[in-house]
């Protein structure tokens, strides 16, 4: 026996498992930062889940034609040895991805999108990485569907705008902080 733990499990051996006694933890602990944001998130995910919004979940690789030319464009991130052509940059937005999800479903003639992604964005400030959480939101296509009592009419800012105020008032979101919205017409 060389330590003390070794003396324990010989004991433990003779006299079995089911004499050891348990312990049970019966206190509770205390909630922290990182539960406080995963509950945030769930709330906004949930919101906007139950108003009739898809989430996407899309890859942080973007084309290179993607990453470059954008506003900040030296902020943008390469990578050292790509896999591939099409996955050369790490995203400094979500915007690219969503309007490829959105280009996709248009084109299979999908009439109403309401799509939002909460995912990470990569950008290099001050010689080094940051990788913040953003909100994109996207509205394409039909608003509402024709029915008797009404004709059917386009999506516009007004229902975006409506989504961020809902945002702001229902999940408690700061949107100035986490919001990238962009309105697209079909």
């Amino acid at each position: 026996l060389a330590r003390e733990i070794d003396l324990i499990e010989e004991i433990a051996r003779l006299h079995g498992l089911d004499g050891v006694p348990s312990r049970v933890v019966t206190s509770l602990h205390p909630e922290t930062d990182a539960d406080r944001a995963h509950a945030r998130l769930l709330r906004l995910r949930h919101t906007l889940a139950v108003r009739g919004w898809d989430e996407c979940v899309t890859d942080a690789l973007i084309e290179r034609r993607f990453a470059t030319g954008a506003a900040h464009d030296t902020s943008v991130l390469e990578m050292a040895n790509p896999l591939s052509e099409l996955q050369t940059h790490l995203r400094p937005a979500l915007k690219t991805p969503l309007l490829q999800v959105a280009a996709k479903n248009l084109a299979r003639g999908v009439a109403q999108l309401r799509l939002f992604e909460v995912g990470r964005v990569y950008e290099k400030r001050d010689q080094s990485t940051h990788e913040p959480l953003r909100l994109g939101l996207l509205v394409a296509g039909l608003a509402q569907d024709a029915a008797w009592y009404q004709g059917e009419r386009s999506a516009d800012y007004f229902d975006l705008s409506g989504t961020v105020d809902l945002l702001q008032k229902n999940a408690n979101i700061n949107v100035k902080d986490v919001l990238e919205s962009r309105q697209i017409t079909a």
